[in-house]
């Protein structure tokens, strides 16, 4: 027999709690003396009469034995588990509704997301994974995720995936989720081992030529889409890792932008394109963002959407049939390297791969000096000026009427 939700007001409700230099889950109680007990004697459980709640140091494996205690007992709702002081909420900040998933299915996926922000796995990740899964497990909502075998993940993958005609990104999204869910929640007849990612089909990125990065730097809107469009081109910058970019990480004076924490949890430094600099300037005088190069709404960062959408109709308005993303940016930024000479370990370096056959997918290399920057070589070659010239000078090159712009 399948189990259903108590009512909302006699559930659990966990929050994240930042107090001075350690981090806590606050646990809200419902009116219940028997509840109320049994969450009081867990161990490590303690009432924070300046939070008025229980409180739990937050531990992957407190985290996990406080929820795996309460399974199958009393609904623990962690919708507000990663609710954050500035007011922003991640992923989980409109839960599913009752409605739609079985409780031991939301339970499972609840547990997932937790198990994998306690591994500080990246936001975007926890939220793809998540979107992989909800699907398959509505799919199979009325068996008990332990009875799944390897048969039924190849039936949907067929049905769902394949026959719907969708991308072997979403198939390996997928795979990637039920890896994680079958090795740290669910305890099957599924070995997560046997379960295989798609083979990607071989294909060459979407590229800009000059002529056109420079066609969408004259083309964009106003300084802040144009520093958009030229800090992604000219630093092969993800993103996301646009988005998290604080002022300081930005150092003009040593010409490097430090991206911090990037795809695979990552550092680099990037060498910064002096036209870059003249463009920053410009950007920070007249917008004086605070905390992120990109605030958005209420001084919080900006939004990925909002991020795509400004290449793309900056893409339109230059005259470009291509499809153009933040990432094709980036792709144009390591192919005009490679075309520039620059040896493709150096690439590697710039992009964050961890792998050196993920740049080798742009071109062959050869070896040169590394001290040039391709937005600075373009500017130079179609009427900027050589590179030394100062960078006033070439940033007046690809703005319209740019030196008015400039002081």
């Amino acid at each position: 027999m399948r189990r259903s939700y108590p009512d909302a007001q006699a559930c659990i409700r966990l929050y994240r709690i930042q107090d001075s230099n350690a981090r806590y889950i606050g646990i809200q109680v419902p009116k219940d003396p028997i509840i109320e007990r049994l969450v009081s004697g867990q161990e490590g459980v303690s009432f924070s009469a300046q939070h008025r709640m229980y409180v739990l140091k937050e531990q992957a494996h407190t985290v996990r034995q406080f929820l795996d205690r309460f399974r199958g007992k009393i609904w623990v709702n962690i919708s507000h588990l990663r609710t954050y002081p500035e007011g922003q909420t991640d992923i989980r900040a409109h839960s599913i509704p009752h409605s739609v998933l079985a409780a031991d299915k939301l339970e499972a996926l609840d547990r997932l997301m937790v198990d994998l922000e306690v591994l500080r796995y990246r936001p975007s990740t926890i939220k793809q994974y998540r979107s992989a899964l909800l699907p398959f497990l509505k799919y199979f909502n009325h068996r008990p995720l332990e009875s799944l075998e390897m048969e039924d993940v190849i039936e949907y993958n067929k049905v769902m995936i394949i026959d719907q005609g969708k991308s072997v990104s979403a198939q390996k999204q997928l795979t990637g989720g039920l890896k994680h869910l079958f090795e740290r929640v669910v305890k099957g007849q599924i070995d997560s081992r046997d379960l295989e990612y798609a083979r990607r089909s071989n294909f060459l990125p979407t590229v800009l030529n000059k002529e056109e990065v420079i066609a969408m730097s004259r083309c964009a809107r106003n300084d802040k889409h144009r520093m958009i469009i030229l800090i992604l081109y000219a630093q092969g910058l993800r993103r996301q890792e646009l988005l998290d970019l604080k002022l300081k990480d930005i150092d003009i004076s040593r010409a490097v932008i430090h991206v911090r924490q990037g795809k695979g949890a990552k550092d680099r430094i990037v060498p910064m394109s002096k036209v870059l600099m003249g463009v920053l300037r410009s950007y920070l005088a007249a917008y004086r963002p605070e905390e992120y190069l990109l605030n958005g709404q209420n001084s919080l960062q900006y939004s990925g959407t909002s991020v795509g959408r400004v290449v793309s109709d900056t893409a339109k308005r230059a005259g470009i049939k291509k499809r153009v993303t933040p990432h094709t940016l980036r792709h144009s930024y390591a192919t005009h390297c490679l075309e520039l000479g620059l040896g493709l370990r150096y690439i590697q370096d710039f992009l964050g791969h961890w792998s050196v056959k993920t740049t080798m997918r742009y071109t062959h290399i050869r070896n040169n000096k590394t001290d040039i920057n391709p937005l600075d070589a373009l500017v130079s070659e179609y009427g900027g000026g050589p590179a030394h010239n100062s960078s006033d000078h070439q940033v007046a090159f690809i703005i319209p009427n740019g030196s008015d712009k400039l002081h």
